[in-house]
């Protein structure tokens, strides 16, 4: 009597009266998502990583019914995100962020349309909401909701739901990238929505004004970001997302030792979270305190050593460091992470049933002809049914040259494959290969740094690692025109690569490309300790050198023909490529010429003008805009050294010091007999202190 019951509980609402069973309807997808064909990607500037619970499931009662629908959306959202959300990210941007993706609410239920008589066709009908959590530097920035509903005229049985399940979230999930990219992109527009969002609720949650911490980072409305985080604190003092933070947001405003002590708060906080360490490494890199950064994340190791990030943060700190032995070291176990021997699949599983084909790398099993989505029913003779992935992967893996045989389930066909085993090395060792070449060719091993590099490219095209490593060997080998090819496509933001891109114009004669592009890389870059950098650099001035010649025999020319104010032009022209010691040299000549010549170098009324501008933005504190000001007006008197004293002051103020100590030495340097000579070098030491101190 009770499967009778239960049975005609699947039949229309008029015999649920005479029925009290509730049924339970599992909604599980039936045959995977077809891929698109066409996708018109927007290519977002950023790589995303998105994380889900595959085996999620989400409840709906139907009361008209009285029928509990059991959707397995994770099932769902897995093909739905590869062929939706991936590809309008760039996975080779230096910019990352994460989506975590979950089903905020799903209902399902079976209806008539109106005006249908009782025996008509019923509509299954699904209407889902995700929710989508934008993380940037691992801390939330903003919630999303996105819906997709479907309604489908195929048969009152609550089996042919699943059609609607998958069609109502791929409709959800279409709709996440757009949103994404308006967030990102519009971030001061996001900020004032959720400051709005946040004033209507009553209370307003930690993760809120955590995003609206992170939002206000992000358009650098530094004091609201301070406020927020502060109140989130308020509300849950022991959340370590919070002082992570602040930690960002007091480095962005080179306030070191706050920073450092907040990113310290939330390591105490919960020892055991890994992006807490990575924070504080990256604060130490950027002081380039490298041997805390090496500290910071050898501690990140014991803690998890699973996680590549931590070894590629550790080979570029050893490159920075000159220790190119143990960063070649380090890189070996990157590679090692993604050399696979074995047939080339990545595998998923339903419950409670058999290993299913997830995605493919270039190699044995894609040649073979398995597809996204095969069932594998056995390995060799061994059923693969309520196997561990863990041992299916065992199975799968052999040494190279050997054979297994699968048995595959592609929808009602079964059929073998033999497939011989090869070893693969997946494209994300790209960046591992490109930092051995690098460490390589230090070493003076350019053989093998070819190799690496060419590994490198051909792995990752994309990468700008891959192509400084590549535009580095080409350098070496005498392939002007081809680093530069190679080089040209570096991301506009990338400094190593515009140093690289200028030494291979320069080693081509192309001078004034080498010129323009020198020119065009921040000044505080340059000045470093990294022995890498350094290197880089000295070898760029080394391939400068018949241009500077050049110029300056043109400026003795003039100077022998008393040509003083062309003279100036040209050494002008020099001080803009000569490396420190040259530098030196130049100011040294400049200040004798104007002791002997001081009209020529006297401070302009345009000059002036910019000159008053920006002592009146250094008396409102807007030192930012007085830098600025006082760096047009050295483009107008370049020699000028007063310009330069007032220019390191500025700096100083917002904690810049090492180009406050940069440009009060160039002041010294034009005006060795300076009446304030004392305090200047005092204020020198002052701000030496300062550096070491770690402010």
């Amino acid at each position: 009597m009770l499967l009778k019951r239960c049975f005609y509980s699947l039949m229309p609402l008029i015999f649920l009266v005479l029925t009290s069973c509730t049924v339970a309807v599992d909604i599980k997808p039936r045959s995977p998502i077809e891929q698109p064909k066409d996708i018109q990607s927007m290519k977002i500037p950023y790589s995303v990583w998105v994380n889900f619970d595959e085996n999620k499931v989400v409840s709906y009662y139907d009361y008209k019914r009285d029928v509990i629908y059991n959707f397995y959306t994770g099932k769902y959202l897995e093909d739905a995100i590869n062929f939706y959300v991936y590809p309008h990210f760039d996975q080779n941007a230096n910019k990352e962020i994460i989506l975590n993706i979950e089903t905020s609410n799903i209902k399902g239920y079976v209806g008539k349309k109106e005006g249908e008589g009782f025996f008509a066709s019923d509509s299954s009908i699904v209407d889902v909401t995700l929710r989508t959590s934008v993380y940037y530097d691992n801390i939330i920035l903003y919630t999303i909701y996105t819906e997709g509903s479907s309604a489908l005229k195929i048969g009152w049985t609550e089996s042919h739901m699943w059609k609607a399940a998958q069609n109502a979230i791929i409709e959800a999930v279409k709709k996440i990238p757009n949103e994404v990219a308006w967030v990102l992109s519009n971030p001061e527009n996001a900020r004032l929505k959720l400051k709005k969002d946040i004033e209507k609720k009553a209370p307003a949650f930690v993760g809120d004004y955590l995003a609206l911490a992170n939002l206000s980072r992000l358009t650098k409305n530094y004091n609201e970001a301070i406020a927020a985080a502060k109140r989130a604190i308020e509300l849950n003092p022991n959340e370590d997302a919070t002082y992570a933070l602040l930690g960002l947001i007091y480095q962005e405003q080179k306030k070191y030792k706050e920073a450092e002590e907040n990113f310290k708060e939330a390591i105490a906080i919960d020892p055991k979270l890994i992006y807490p360490y990575w924070a504080l490494a990256d604060l130490y890199y950027e002081k380039e305190s490298y041997t805390e950064t090496v500290n910071t994340l050898a501690k990140a190791l014991e803690i998890d050593p699973s996680y590549v990030r931590t070894y590629a943060d550790l080979i570029f700190t050893y490159m920075a460091l000159g220790n190119f032995d143990k960063a070649i070291e380090i890189a070996n176990k990157g590679i090692g992470f993604f050399t696979i021997t074995g047939v080339g699949l990545k595998i998923g599983k339903e419950e409670r049933d058999y290993p299913v084909v997830k995605t493919l790398m270039e190699g044995p099993a894609k040649m073979a002809g398995i597809e996204p989505g095969d069932k594998i029913i056995k390995i060799n003779k061994q059923s693969t049914k309520n196997l561990k992935l863990s041992d299916v992967a065992n199975l799968l893996r052999g040494e190279e040259g050997t054979q297994v045989t699968l048995t595959i389930k592609r929808g009602d066909k079964e059929f073998k494959k033999t497939i011989t085993r090869k070893t693969m090395i997946d494209k994300r060792a790209s960046v591992f290969f490109a930092e051995r070449s690098l460490c390589y060719r230090e070493k003076g091993n350019l053989e093998q740094a070819i190799k690496d590099a060419e590994k490198a490219y051909a792995l990752n095209p994309n990468l700008d690692g891959t192509k400084e490593a590549l535009g580095a060997v080409y350098i070496d080998r005498g392939k002007y025109d081809e680093a530069i090819n190679v080089l040209s496509l570096a991301s506009k933001d990338n400094n190593f690569a515009k140093i690289l891109l200028a030494t291979a114009y320069a080693k081509a004669g192309k001078f004034n490309e080498a010129l323009n592009t020198y020119t065009n890389i921040p000044e505080d870059y340059l000045i470093t300790k990294s022995v890498l950098r350094n290197n880089a650099i000295n070898a760029l001035y080394t391939a400068l050198k018949p241009y500077k010649n050049t110029i300056a025999q043109q400026a003795k020319t003039f100077e022998s023909k008393g040509q003083y104010k062309e003279a100036i032009e040209e050494y002008v022209k020099l001080l803009m490529i000569a490396d420190e010691k040259e530098a030196k040299e130049i100011r040294a000549h400049i200040a004798e010429f104007m002791i002997r010549y001081p009209h020529l170098f006297a401070l302009t009324e345009e000059a002036r003008k910019v000159v008053i501008r920006a002592e009146i933005y250094t008396q409102e504190g807007k030192f930012e805009k007085a830098i600025e000001e006082y760096k047009n007006a050295l483009r107008i008197s370049p020699f000028f050294p007063a310009l330069y004293k007032a220019l390191a002051l500025n700096y100083a103020q917002i904690k810049e010091y090492k180009k406050a100590i940069k440009n009060m030495n160039i002041y010294l340097e034009l005006y060795p007999d300076a009446p304030d000579l004392r305090q200047a070098k005092d204020q020198i030491y002052k701000w030496e202190f300062l550096i070491e101190k770690g402010e």
